[in-house]
């Protein structure tokens, strides 16, 4: 539900469950995360980039095909072939 109100900007439901686990175990910050290397908007626009080449250079690819190559789950696999 928050991917359709934020769209790319939203954090994965794996990111948001890992962060409260951490939270839970006494973090009180994420500075340093990983996967902290950039606005959401920009990481989101280089992923868009990322999955758009691969499949202007393999019409073929399917999205089981680009989950693997890229590690990106499915569903936003699937949101960013629709961006491209």
């Amino acid at each position: 539900m928050l991917k359709e109100v934020y769209g790319n900007q939203c954090l994965s439901r794996t990111q948001v469950l890992e962060w409260s686990k951490r939270f839970k175990e006494g973090r009180v910050a994420t500075e340093g995360d990983p996967g902290r290397d950039g606005p959401p908007r920009q990481k989101a626009d280089e992923n868009i980039e990322k999955i758009g080449k691969l499949v202007r250079e393999d019409r073929r690819l399917n999205i089981r095909g680009l989950v693997e190559m890229t590690g990106i789950d499915k569903e936003g696999v699937r949101q960013m072939i629709q961006a491209c």
